[in-house]
């Protein structure tokens, strides 16, 4: 099976500190992305001059602040990738984090979600999330894992996304006007997902929801 495309989205709040580090981690991934999306929801700090830095290699999209599910929801609304990957703008990817997403998901194609534990570094080192268990997960089995715990690195998660629109239409029909724009597998989406091994403890191969960003949003 051909490798799918894939976007990475960038929702991007007051990030000036730390969106040039993430953007040069997912632009130097051992497999490129198709595009680069960065949602830059109203920042009043500097943010817009650090993303003039990659002009010509990603796309910027400004509005009003919308706070973080509609900066994601207007990214992955942009995307045009058959999957998307979602990074928050003080967030690292490892090196070959795509190249190992993709090859699964061609390998798999009924997989629409693939997931990866997060190591956060910086003023601590710890573990941050770890989905239980590798390979192809029990959809019942994650879904009541989810109910107990988050153990998914909303960073790390590379989605389907038409299951994102179908989800989108759906609760926009329902009783919301903002769906969240990490899908949880449930008895509706009827996703499949599959997770990978933790990373190494080293921030050359991370994810970080890190505290040097403290408070984050």
């Amino acid at each position: 099976m051909k490798t799918p495309s894939v976007s990475v989205v960038v929702p991007a709040y007051n990030a000036e500190r730390h969106v040039a580090e993430t953007l040069s981690a997912v632009l130097s991934q051992s497999h490129s992305p198709d595009e680069v999306i960065v949602v830059d929801d109203g920042s009043t700090d500097g943010t817009a001059d650090e993303l003039a830095r990659f002009r010509g290699e990603v796309r910027v999209l400004s509005q009003a602040n919308r706070g973080a599910a509609g900066a994601h929801n207007t990214g992955f609304t942009a995307a045009r990738g058959t999957y998307v990957a979602r990074c928050d703008a003080d967030d690292v990817w490892g090196p070959d984090k795509l190249e190992r997403q993709l090859d699964v998901v061609r390998r798999h194609p009924e997989v629409d979600i693939a997931l990866g534990a997060a190591w956060v570094f910086g003023r601590e080192e710890r573990l941050f999330a770890e989905p239980p268990g590798e390979g192809i997960l029990d959809e019942r089995a994650f879904r009541r894992t989810l109910y107990r715990a988050n153990v998914v690195c909303a960073s790390s998660a590379l989605i389907r996304r038409d299951l994102f629109e179908k989800l989108a239409a759906r609760i926009s029909a329902g009783c919301s006007s903002t769906p969240t724009a990490t899908p949880r597998p449930g008895r509706r989406s009827r996703s499949r997902c599959v997770t990978g091994p933790a990373p190494s403890p080293w921030p050359g191969h991370c994810w970080c929801p890190c505290p040097r960003a403290t408070g984050g949003r």
